[in-house]
C-alpha cells in the first residue's frame, strides 16, 4: 500500500509526502532501548523510498502529539531526554529532503490549555513541550531544513483558532514557515482576514494550507478542489490534499456520521470508500491541472488581492447570492480569479492598463480553456463576463505582450 501510494502520487504530479508517527511500534516514553530499533529501521525504509521517488517528506517528529503531553504530565519525558530524542531524530533523518512539522496540531498546544484533575500542571502555549523539540531540531539540524509546527484550526477569533499573529512557535529562531489548518468557506467567499494575517503578519515566512477538509471525509470533490485554488490565490504557497482512507488509514472517528461542508453532505457510505479507489479520485488529476496552470504563470510572483476593492469589486445582489471568489494579480499585467458557487456572477476588475489584454476561462475540472478574446479596459476597468455555467471556473487575463 505504501509504495503504491507514493508511486501513484508521483505519477500524478504531487511534490510532498506528509506523515505523522501515528501507530509506531516503539515506546520512547521510558528511555529508548534496542527494542525500538526495528521500528526505526522500518521508518528508514520509508524515508528512503519517499526520497528516491523524488518527493520532499513533511514529517512529524518522534511520537503522536497527545502521547507527549501525557508523558510529560506523568514525568516519563524530561526536557533533557526530549532534547536527546530530537537530536537522534535529526541524526537519523536530516540527510533526507525533509520539512520538520513537529506533531499534529501542536501550535499552539493541541487544545491542551486545561488542567488535569488534582494537578497544578497544565500545558498552554507558553510551556508547550513541542517547543523543546523545535528548539533542539533547530540547534542540531546541520542542513537547516524548513521547520514549522502544524497549527490548530485557523481562525482570527476563536479561542484555539490559530493564525500568524497568535503563533508562539513563530517566535522561535528555527521556525521558518506556517503549517496552517484552514478550511475556507465553500458557500461564500473565504474569510479574507485569515490569509491576510499570514501575508501581512507572518514576517515574510511562507504559509502552506497544510490541512483542510479531506475528500469524502469532511468534503467532496468540489471542496477538495476549491481549497487548492482558494489557498494559492490568497497568498499560500502550497495545499495539502487528502482523501479518505489514506490520510488516516482505517480511521474510525466521525465515520458513522454525516458531515456537511456548506455545500455537500458526506454520508457514512461516502466515507466507506477504501484507499484503492480514493487514490484515483478525479480531484487528484485536478490538482495536477491546478499545478500546471500556476507553474506556467510563475505563481510565486503574484500578489493576493483579498477583498481589496481597489483591485476587484464583486457583483452583489443579496447576501445569499454574492459572488464567491478569490483573486491575485501580477501588478496590473496578469489577473487570475477563481469564481465558485452562487450562479454565474463575477465582478469588476480595476487598475488595469491601457491594454490590449487577452481573456479566457480555464476549467479547473477538465483543464480545458474557453477563449473570450482580446479586450481593452475603459478607464482601467473591465467587467468580467458571466461564468460559462454555474460550476467553478478560473478567469485569466493577461497583457497580449506578456504571452
Amino acid at each position: 500500500m505504501f509504495k503504491t501510494v507514493v508511486d501513484t502520487r508521483v505519477e500524478q504530479g504531487f511534490t510532498v509526502y506528509q506523515s505523522l508517527p501515528v501507530g509506531v511500534t516503539y515506546d520512547l516514553s521510558n528511555q529508548m532501548d534496542e527494542s525500538a530499533l526495528a521500528c526505526f529501521a522500518d521508518l528508514d525504509r520509508r524515508f528512503d523510498y519517499i526520497a528516491e521517488a523524488g518527493l520532499v517528506h513533511a514529517n512529524g517528529q518522534l511520537i503522536h502529539s497527545p502521547d507527549l503531553f501525557e508523558g510529560m504530565h506523568e514525568g516519563r519525558y524530561t526536557e533533557d531526554y526530549l532534547r536527546r530524542l530530537s537530536r537522534y531524530w535529526v541524526a537519523r533523518y536530516a540527510a533526507y529532503p525533509v520539512m520538520w512539522t513537529m506533531g499534529m496540531e501542536v501550535d499552539d498546544d493541541f487544545y491542551y490549555d486545561r488542567r488535569w484533575p488534582g494537578d497544578n500542571l497544565h500545558f498552554d502555549a507558553e510551556n508547550n513541550p513541542w517547543k523543546i523539540v523545535a528548539e533542539a531540531i533547530g540547534e542540531y539540524d546541520p542542513y537547516r531544513h524548513p521547520l514549522s509546527a502544524h497549527q490548530e484550526y485557523a481562525s482570527m477569533e476563536r479561542d484555539h483558532g490559530m493564525n500568524a499573529t497568535k503563533s508562539e512557535f513563530a517566535k522561535l529562531p528555527a521556525h521558518s514557515w506556517f503549517a496552517a489548518q484552514w478550511s475556507p468557506a465553500l458557500n461564500r467567499s473565504p474569510d479574507f482576514a485569515l490569509p491576510r494575517d499570514f501575508w501581512d503578519n507572518g514576517g515574510g515566512k511562507s504559509t502552506i494550507n497544510y490541512e483542510g477538509r479531506y475528500d469524502h471525509f469532511w468534503t467532496k470533490h468540489f471542496g477538495a478542489r476549491a481549497q487548492g485554488w482558494v489557498s494559492f490565490l490568497n497568498g499560500m504557497y502550497g495545499y495539502g490534499y487528502g482523501v479518505i482512507d489514506i490520510w488516516a488509514y482505517r480511521f474510525t472517528i466521525d465515520m458513522d456520521t454525516t458531515s456537511f461542508d456548506g455545500i455537500d453532505y458526506i454520508t457514512p457510505e461516502d466515507k466507506a470508500k477504501q484507499w484503492m479507489e480514493s487514490l484515483y479520485f478525479e480531484t487528484a488529476g485536478q490538482m495536477g491541472y491546478m499545478k500546471r496552470f500556476f507553474e506556467d504563470l510563475n505563481w510565486w510572483e503574484f500578489t493576493p488581492r483579498f477583498d481589496d476593492c481597489a483591485w476587484f469589486v464583486p457583483w452583489w445582489c443579496t447576501r445569499w447570492w454574492a459572488t464567491s471568489y478569490s483573486i491575485a494579480s501580477k501588478d496590473n499585467d496578469t489577473y487570475v480569479a477563481y469564481f465558485y458557487q452562487n450562479g454565474r456572477s463575477t465582478g469588476l476588475l480595476r487598475r488595469l492598463g491601457h491594454g490590449p489584454y487577452t481573456a479566457e476561462w480555464f476549467n479547473p475540472r477538465t483543464s480545458e480553456s474557453v477563449a473570450i478574446g482580446s479586450v481593452r479596459p475603459i478607464l482601467g476597468l473591465y467587467w468580467i463576463p458571466r461564468k460559462p455555467d454555474k460550476n467553478d471556473w478560473v478567469f485569466y487575463l493577461h497583457r497580449e505582450s506578456e504571452r
